[in-house]
């Protein structure tokens, strides 16, 4: 796998805007490690940080869609066989959940709709993330203690996270059904919220190179108020 720029994230996952943070609770993380990166450039700095943002948003927008700034409504954009109209993750996770409690046999054709459209979702998530995934080998070692911590603080010791960087990373996507496909990015995601509350000095790298006023920014440093 080519290695690009050390990053912290093996790959990095939900903050689309403010509404995203409010009212969440935060786990610290208190590992040295998170002292050897938080603020240090190629490692958790602004623009690791702005990353971190950028996929959170980007993996909400598997769950429901991307909202169009025009018509204000969430556009789902995969194509599922037999359905007139697009679905997202969340649709697929409902069909699957369905399909399960009727007793469906994995032969019906309906299971393989389903199995086509989420590997197209699994092949958008790894093209869009793939950058901070190369970058996975560089850091092994610091991103398991920290995400080992963040695993065992939340009780999610059986999550896929933990899979990351001990085998191939789309070997480990590729064979998640919906649900826990839907699981995996939500770990990553609350993965993601828990690591920028716990790196400071990045948020400030990220709030003084990237918003462009003091209020904003007092504003942005809010949503990581411990509640």
């Amino acid at each position: 796998m080519k290695k690009r720029r050390v990053v912290l994230l093996f790959f990095v996952l939900a903050l689309q805007t403010t509404w995203f943070l409010k009212a969440q609770k935060f786990t610290q993380l208190t590992d040295p490690a998170i002292s050897w990166i938080d603020g240090v450039p190629g490692a958790m700095d602004a623009e690791v940080m702005r990353d971190c943002l950028d996929v959170r948003r980007i993996i909400n927008n598997f769950f429901h869609g991307e909202r169009n700034a025009t018509t204000k409504t969430m556009e789902k954009k995969y194509k599922l066989e037999g359905y007139s109209n697009n679905v997202c993750l969340n649709d697929l996770v409902h069909l699957e959940l369905d399909y399960t409690k009727q007793g469906i046999p994995t032969s019906d054709p309906r299971w393989k709709a389903i199995e086509e459209s989420l590997s197209h979702i699994k092949e958008d998530f790894l093209e869009r993330t793939q950058t901070l995934l190369e970058s996975a080998t560089e850091t092994i070692s610091i991103n398991m203690r920290i995400v080992s911590e963040w695993t065992t603080k939340n009780n999610r010791l059986d999550s896929h996270l933990l899979l990351w960087g001990t085998k191939d990373e789309r070997e480990v996507l590729m064979a998640l059904n919906a649900l826990n496909t839907k699981i995996f990015m939500l770990d990553l995601q609350n993965f993601m919220k828990d690591l920028m509350f716990s790196c400071p000095k990045a948020r400030k790298a990220y709030a003084e190179e990237h918003i462009d006023t003091p209020e904003k920014r007092v504003r942005f440093e809010s949503l990581f108020r411990a509640t």
